[in-house]
């Protein structure tokens, strides 16, 4: 199976389905969020304006214009206003759901849990702002992380492992380094078991590794301190990373990396899950679900033949390019 970078997200599918890791992201399979996830994604929404309002405070500039909510002044905004056209946007962009008042509340209700927390010491606002929405797109250059892929039509895709994602917000520790900051309106649940995240499992969580990973490289700061907050479940949690951190960071990505480019057959991982996942729907008129179909199709074709016959390639090639080290050649 062709992989060229990591997200935080493709390296948990691939852990909980590596058949849906398969139709998500080597095949490029798209799907519709989930109310839950939008309602999150309106909080994220808040969290950035209020960063880039702060943030345009501290270079002295009056005006903020955020391309999805219009224009704020700094000085003059309302918290409500904000949470109000965040909503507003994503109920706009997701007509397909059923968007209620107690959706709204809701969300109201996470952001304000985490902006009243321990006197507002989460607040964007009360912040020195380093980074909002901080994209990154790095590459591993060690010989354990190259790759040589050959397709079917001549065609070879080389480079090596990348790593991209987006920190939420990046302040400073008043200390000299940075603090990364991190939203999550989920709960706070070790998925797909009922059992709480701990300490313990927050320190090994491959998304923190790979975000702190990416921003000692970012920032050049070999200590990081992530702080994850759980606006509906739990509240922050500071967890301390450091370059001693990349050992353990390296060898996670190594062995996935192995498991997955060396991958014939996606494995596929039933469980109670699937009623929720959107490849379990039907997908032919005879009842096949869009799982089954792909299922039904490696074992059938391979999976080289399905990645060139969706047009897999440039979406590889086109996302997260690493500073120009993933190329395409025909021979």
């Amino acid at each position: 199976m062709i992989i060229t970078f990591f997200r935080s997200s493709s390296f948990g599918t691939h852990t909980l389905c590596p058949h849906r890791f398969f139709l998500e992201y080597s095949l490029g399979l798209k799907y519709p969020s989930g109310k839950k996830a939008d309602k999150g994604n309106c909080c994220h929404k808040v969290f950035e304006t209020l960063g880039n309002i702060k943030l345009c405070k501290q270079k002295g500039l009056r005006k903020w214009n955020d391309e999805n909510l219009g224009e704020f002044d700094v000085l003059n905004f309302s918290i409500d206003d904000i949470i109000r056209k965040s909503f507003e946007f994503y109920v706009k962009i997701t007509p397909y759901h059923d968007w209620e008042e107690v959706d709204f509340r809701d969300c109201s209700k996470w952001v304000y849990n985490t902006l009243e927390h321990s006197d507002g010491l989460y607040n964007p606002l009360n912040r020195t702002i380093v980074d909002v929405e901080r994209r990154f797109d790095i590459v591993i250059e060690q010989p354990w992380a190259k790759y040589n892929y050959k397709l079917e039509t001549g065609e070879v895709i080389n480079g090596y492992l990348g790593l991209s994602g987006t920190i939420d917000l990046v302040v400073d520790d008043d200390n000299g380094g940075i603090e990364i900051l991190d939203w999550k309106t989920g709960s706070r649940n070790k998925f797909p078991s009922s059992k709480p995240k701990e300490y313990i499992d927050l320190i090994e969580d491959p998304q923190f590794l790979m975000y702190t990973y990416a921003a000692r490289r970012v920032y050049n700061q070999p200590n990081i301190m992530l702080t994850v907050f759980f606006c509906r479940d739990g509240g922050p949690y500071a967890l301390p990373f450091s370059s001693d951190d990349d050992e353990k960071t390296e060898w996670m990505l190594r062995r996935e990396f192995n498991t997955i480019r060396n991958t014939k057959v996606p494995k596929l991982c039933p469980g109670w899950y699937c009623k929720v996942c959107p490849f379990a729907q039907n997908f032919t008129d005879e009842g096949e679900t869009l799982c089954e179909h792909y299922a039904r199709r490696v074992r059938k074709d391979g999976i080289d033949k399905l990645f060139v016959e969706l047009g897999s390639i440039k979406k590889i090639n086109n996302y997260g390019d690493g500073g120009g080290k993933r190329t395409i050649d025909k021979n």
